[in-house]
């Protein structure tokens, strides 16, 4: 396949043209009109030099994003069609910084935020849901702790209220929970709330552990989240997917390297974040994505015996990359396994990364973000990057 690395350097010169980038509206099913992913031509080009974590809005014609993953900031809204970009939280003064923001299909937001203060001013531990309106209101309490990347039904039920699942790793213990969203006369509420996965289970899967919501699939008879797995004195992540009525946990598909996937609109492709380029062979490369800390918490968690963040500095080197923190690279993967995965992107080769990918709602662009770290090749280059299917190179 073409190697997309030289559009992303091209792509310097800002600003840049993006009205041809601004996707449309189509009439379209989105099971069989599109291109042939494996196939098709895909381009790239960076729509600003900043952000992270986009989400599209429903009719594709905005991106909402944040600043940074490593810290809570204000979120903002990038127009592709005209490279203009708002403030969405801003007006909220003190509580302006927040971690992840969705649409939802009426342009209101959902949002993963630090929980606010208590009621005698001492600050609150850990993330809680919360509901903006569109006209950009205040933030209103869900009712539920979060954290992780948070699972919406893109559509209403007949009542107009949306699916949701998201994870929560409080306690010492990790639960999926789901529940319906509704938000009639400005105020949202949380019904029909339902654990999905409690990792203290004695019915769940072997060796699983840690859960975070992704997305649901089949009309929202299941839901897709990242896990961890005990194999052994090894840990390796997984994607699968739970069946809503019976709690009955299967793979979406296995890997042994670190992915983290969502679903094309169609369910049979995924849009993977991977590190089989920078980690192919490493004993911890299903889940060497991870900063080394990670292997910490993940101790504490099993009670097993593993490598401290120290020892793992040297671990596995391969081309520019050594130890844990590897890089993720895109990737177009088949559900069903019966095509080899396409690559997207190679950052992975100069030790940048590409990750934070989303999926436009008429399957045919992605959006993503790209971090240089300390790629002399990327320096500059990093934020926000739309790919398109079936666009001339």
């Amino acid at each position: 396949m073409p190697n997309p690395l030289p559009n992303l350097i091209r792509a310097a010169a800002l600003p840049i043209t993006v009205a041809a980038l601004a996707p449309q509206v189509h009439a379209q099913d989105p099971v069989s009109d599109h291109p042939d992913y494996m196939e098709a031509a895909f381009s790239t080009k960076r729509v600003l030099d900043w952000g992270t974590r986009p989400d599209w809005s429903p009719d594709g014609a905005k991106i909402a994003f944040t600043e940074a993953e490593s810290r809570n900031t204000p979120a903002h809204e990038f127009d592709p069609a005209t490279g203009k970009v708002r403030c969405l939280t801003c007006h909220l003064g003190g509580q302006k910084d927040v971690t992840r923001i969705y649409y939802l299909y009426d342009g209101s937001f959902l949002i993963l935020a630090p929980r606010r203060p208590a009621a005698d001013g001492k600050p609150v531990r850990g993330q809680e849901l919360y509901w903006m309106s569109a006209g950009l209101g205040p933030l209103l309490p869900i009712g539920a702790k979060g954290f992780g990347e948070i699972a919406i039904t893109r559509t209403p039920d007949t009542d107009g209220a949306v699916r949701i699942a998201w994870g929560d790793a409080a306690n010492n213990n990790s639960l999926l929970t789901t529940a319906k969203l509704s938000w009639a006369e400005g105020k949202p509420v949380l019904s029909e709330e339902r654990v999905l996965y409690d990792a203290r289970s004695p019915d769940k899967p072997e060796g699983m552990t840690v859960a975070e919501a992704y997305g649901f699939m089949e009309e929202g008879r299941y839901v897709t989240f990242y896990t961890i797995f005990e194999k052994g004195d090894v840990l390796d992540d997984e994607m699968v997917k739970v069946d809503v009525e019976t709690g009955a946990i299967t793979p979406l598909y296995t890997s042994p390297a670190h992915t983290e996937t969502h679903l094309f609109p169609d369910e049979r492709y995924g849009l993977e974040e991977s590190n089989r380029a920078s980690d192919p062979v490493g004993k911890w490369r299903g889940l060497s994505s991870h900063p080394a800390r990670f292997m910490s918490f993940m101790a504490t968690r099993t009670g097993l015996d593993l490598p401290s963040p120290e020892e793992l500095e040297d671990y596995a080197p391969h081309g520019a990359n050594v130890g844990f923190d590897r890089p993720f690279d895109l990737y177009m993967v088949r559900i069903d396994g019966s095509q080899e995965p396409r690559r997207l992107t190679t950052m992975g080769d100069t030790a940048a990364t590409a990750r934070q990918s989303v999926i436009s709602p008429d399957g045919l662009h992605i959006a993503y973000a790209v971090d240089p770290r300390e790629s002399p090749k990327i320096a500059g280059q990093g934020g926000l990057y739309i790919g398109t299917f079936g666009a001339a190179d």
